[in-house]
């Protein structure tokens, strides 16, 4: 069946509801700050796909489209650009809202993590400073970061990124704790840091590195696979149960958005910081 629309225009968000035919029915609020993020700084590209309802409240419900809806709500917009069905002919069947929703969701495909890295990079040369990419795009200054730096990898740590061995942030961990080893062979031991790191959450790898540093500081002279060995364990995390407000909750996980990493690691980050500001 082919869709039609009778017209595309603007339409305030109060009067539009979510469709039961949407086939997205999970992770719909992933990554939705980062979506509004891209839809401030570069506007909507596509609109989203409605029809009229009898819905009381609503003039319209979404075919597809909710998480750009939810993004626009996010920023607090008051419309937001949509396709109206064409049902003079007839109304559409929830199966057919149900396959117009499947088929906008079916031909996105997203983009690989070594392209958006490329794009990033180009336009980083471009325009000189991250925070003009991050600007420029809707992406968070961290992840921008990470993107950039990427291009700094040893070739061997960017194939086991490409390759899906190591994901991006244990590779910069990775090659950051071999230049701090220092030594005759960093390429090496950075690769063997990426395959030891790789199973460890971000917060285990930073206190990894600063064990095995600090055995070789101290003057250690056992083989590089043996102290990262013998550091996994003295570099552990402790699980700590905190009890956190809506508020402080809220917030914390808008820095693990923007940080790209989870509330876990967020957490990690900020007690370190904290910590290290009062000398400890």
């Amino acid at each position: 069946m082919l869709i039609k629309f009778k017209e595309t225009r603007e339409i305030p968000l109060t009067e539009l509801c979510i469709a039961d035919g949407q086939v997205r029915l999970s992770g719909v609020t992933t990554d939705i700050h980062e979506l509004a993020s891209n839809i401030a700084a570069v506007g909507l590209i596509q609109p989203i796909f409605v029809r009229e309802t009898d819905l009381a409240g609503y003039k319209y419900e979404i075919v597809a489209g909710q998480r750009r809806f939810l993004a626009h709500m996010e920023l607090q917009r008051g419309t937001i650009l949509c396709h109206i069905l064409d049902e003079s002919n007839g109304k559409y069947s929830l199966e057919d809202i149900k396959m117009f929703s499947l088929s906008e969701n079916l031909v996105r495909t997203d983009l690989a993590r070594t392209d958006i890295i490329n794009a990033c990079t180009a336009l980083f040369y471009k325009y000189g400073t991250i925070q003009a990419v991050a600007d420029g795009i809707g992406l968070p200054y961290s992840r921008v970061s990470q993107y950039v730096k990427f291009a700094q990898l040893t070739p061997e740590l960017k194939s086991m990124v490409e390759s899906a061995q190591v994901n991006l942030q244990t590779a910069l961990n990775a090659q950051n704790a071999a230049n701090q080893v220092g030594g005759d062979d960093v390429l090496g031991n950075a690769v063997k840091f990426a395959i030891e790191m790789s199973p460890l959450a971000n917060a285990t790898q930073k206190n990894l590195t600063k064990t095995v540093v600090n055995a070789i500081s101290a003057g250690t002279q056992a083989p590089i696979e043996s102290i990262i060995e013998e550091s996994k364990a003295l570099s552990k995390v402790v699980s700590v149960t905190v009890s956190l407000g809506p508020d402080i909750l809220a917030r914390l996980d808008a820095f693990a958005s923007e940080e790209g990493t989870n509330r876990d690691g967020a957490a990690f980050e900020l007690i370190e910081d904290a910590l290290g500001t009062k000398g400890y």
